[in-house]
C-alpha cells in the first residue's frame, strides 16, 4: 500500500467475504512508512501484539499488566466456537497483527452484539481486557469489536489515566441465586471462573438462605455476564 489503504481495505472485505478465491492476504507491505493505511490501528490507540506477549514473556517488560483495558487491531486468522457445559456459546479467537498473534476469548454477550465481524480473515479492532492464568500466554478478554475500516470515524482516544485504581474500588460482589448445585448455580460458577481475582464474592441462595464464597477478578464484562444470567437485581457491588 502507499496511501489511505482503502484498496487494501477493500481487498480484505472481498477475502472475508470469500470473494478471492485463488489466494488470501498474508502480508501487507508499504513503499511509504506514512501510508495512513499503516496508521489505522494507530490511529484508533491500538497496542501491538507483540508488545502485550512481552510485557509476560521471558523478558518480563512490565509495559503491560493483567487485567489491563487495551485495544487491538489486526486479521482474523482462526475462530474456534464452543458450547460451554451450561449451554453458552463461546469462541477462542486468534488475532493477528503485524508483530504476532493473541488468543481471544469470546462470551455468549460479545457474541451476540459483534458475532457479525468476528470471522477468519476480518480486519477488526478490538477492545479488552488482558487475562493471564496459570504459565499460558496471556488472551484478550473481549468487551467489544468493530471493522478496522469503521475506526477511522471514532474519535481520538483519551490519554490513559494516571492512576489505574482511580475507580471506585468494588470490594464484595453479591450475587442471589434461587438454589445451590442447578444449572444457573453451575453457570454462574462457570463465569466467575473465567475471572480469576481476589474480589471477595458471596453467593447466596434464596431457598436455603446459604452463602458460599469465591473471588474473582472485578471486571464490567463479568458484571455483564452475570446480570444476563441473574437478571440486574440479583448482582450487586458495593
Amino acid at each position: 500500500i502507499s496511501g489511505g489503504g482503502t484498496n487494501l481495505q477493500a481487498l480484505i472485505d472481498a477475502q472475508g467475504r470469500g470473494e478471492i478465491k485463488s489466494g488470501e492476504i498474508r502480508l501487507v507491505v508499504s513503499s511509504n512508512d506514512k501510508a495512513y493505511g499503516l496508521e489505522r490501528a494507530k490511529k484508533a490507540g491500538a497496542a501491538p501484539v507483540g508488545s502485550i506477549l512481552e510485557s509476560f514473556g521471558e523478558t518480563e517488560t512490565g509495559e503491560f499488566q493483567d487485567g489491563q483495558n487495551v485495544t487491538v487491531a489486526g486479521i482474523i486468522t482462526k475462530v474456534k466456537s464452543k458450547t460451554t457445559k451450561n449451554n453458552s456459546l463461546m469462541a477462542y479467537v486468534t488475532l493477528e497483527d503485524d508483530t504476532g498473534a493473541m488468543e481471544m476469548l469470546c462470551f455468549s454477550r460479545v457474541l451476540g452484539q459483534y458475532g457479525g465481524c468476528l470471522s477468519e480473515n476480518s480486519a477488526v479492532l478490538v477492545k479488552g481486557k488482558i487475562s493471564v492464568r496459570d504459565e499460558k500466554e496471556p488472551q484478550l478478554m473481549v468487551d467489544s469489536a468493530i471493522p478496522l475500516e469503521d475506526a477511522e470515524a471514532l474519535p481520538a482516544p483519551p490519554a490513559p489515566a494516571r492512576d489505574r485504581d482511580s475507580r471506585r474500588e468494588i470490594k464484595t460482589l453479591y450475587l442471589r441465586l434461587p438454589t445451590m448445585g442447578n444449572g444457573t448455580d453451575r453457570r454462574v460458577r462457570a463465569i466467575l471462573q473465567m475471572f480469576p481475582g481476589q474480589t471477595q464474592t458471596v453467593l447466596f441462595y434464596a431457598d436455603t438462605r446459604r452463602r458460599a464464597g469465591i473471588g474473582c477478578l472485578m471486571d464490567e464484562m463479568l458484571l455483564q455476564e452475570l446480570r444476563e444470567v441473574l437478571g440486574p437485581d440479583n448482582v450487586v457491588a458495593k
